[in-house]
């Protein structure tokens, strides 16, 4: 088993003690949890990156302040749940975590909060068509090939729209990525672009029914309308300027906040 790799020491002065271990199951060089550590080791808290795909002892848990889910994986799930029975907070729960890995379960729960999805067949329908794991654990969906359940091919997407949720204990930012279309074989970003209103609103009250900290929403636009093909409980951020949000959104989970007076970081005994 890979050892935890602690976050790079930063040249900032912290502004008080270490007063909080945070473990982060994603690989120490990911591009926007890397920066997020360093903001964090900053502000005087210690964070520890967890190899993911591991299983993980109920000692290494027990050493953390909170836990926080980068990798949608069964391992992940399971350092989860055993964190919350030993009474370690997470920053995305055991439950919610799951249920939002069923990809099923995610589509029914977008069509709820009032996003068009495309309809579902067990069996591939007429045309073509995407196909998709029942689990989102690395399996990406793909087209005219076997599968556990079917979606028409959507006409016309000239690409994906990434929308991000964080929610900061106060707020819940949100911001849009354009990127070239994965059915496409692309993942290229091509800029960040404003959020269209209706889609905020939707997310931000689908975070907060949810009691999730973050949340990512795929949506593609074709022929005229928004549609969601997907959500992720462990998103990657990648471009979307949240680092800020993610830093105030963890300190928050942790139960820890900064004082206005000197925006130092104490503990919250409210």
């Amino acid at each position: 088993m890979s050892p935890p790799r602690e976050a790079p020491a930063s040249d900032a002065t912290p502004r008080v003690g270490t007063i909080a271990r945070v473990g982060i199951i994603a690989s120490a060089d990911h591009a926007v949890f890397g920066e997020v550590a360093r903001r964090l080791a900053a502000e005087g808290v210690e964070v520890v990156f967890l190899p993911p795909g591991v299983s993980l002892s109920d000692e290494q848990l027990r050493e953390l302040s909170l836990l926080v889910n980068k990798k949608v994986r069964w391992p992940s799930f399971d350092a989860l749940r055993r964190a919350e029975e030993l009474g370690v907070p997470t920053w995305n729960g055991y439950a919610v975590s799951l249920t939002l890995a069923n990809r099923l379960a995610a589509l029914a729960i977008l069509a709820s909060a009032g996003f068009e999805v495309p309809p579902v067949t067990f069996d591939p329908p007429a045309g073509d068509y995407v196909s998709k794991a029942f689990f989102d654990m690395g399996t990406e969906p793909s087209v005219n090939r076997p599968g556990d359940f079917y979606q028409p091919l959507l006409r016309g997407v000239q690409y994906d729209l990434k929308y991000y949720a964080v929610d900061d204990g106060e707020t819940v930012h949100v911001a849009c990525v354009l990127t070239s279309p994965k059915l496409g074989g692309g993942k290229g970003v091509l800029g960040r672009i404003d959020p269209d209103p209706a889609v905020v609103d939707r997310l931000r009250r689908l975070v907060r029914s949810l009691g999730v900290r973050s949340l990512g929403v795929d949506l593609v636009q074709t022929e005229g309308r928004l549609v969601a093909v997907d959500c992720n409980v462990a998103p990657s951020f990648r471009d979307a300027g949240l680092e800020a949000a993610l830093v105030d959104s963890i300190l928050s989970a942790a139960g820890l906040r900064r004082v206005a007076d000197d925006g130092s970081v104490v503990v919250d005994d409210e």
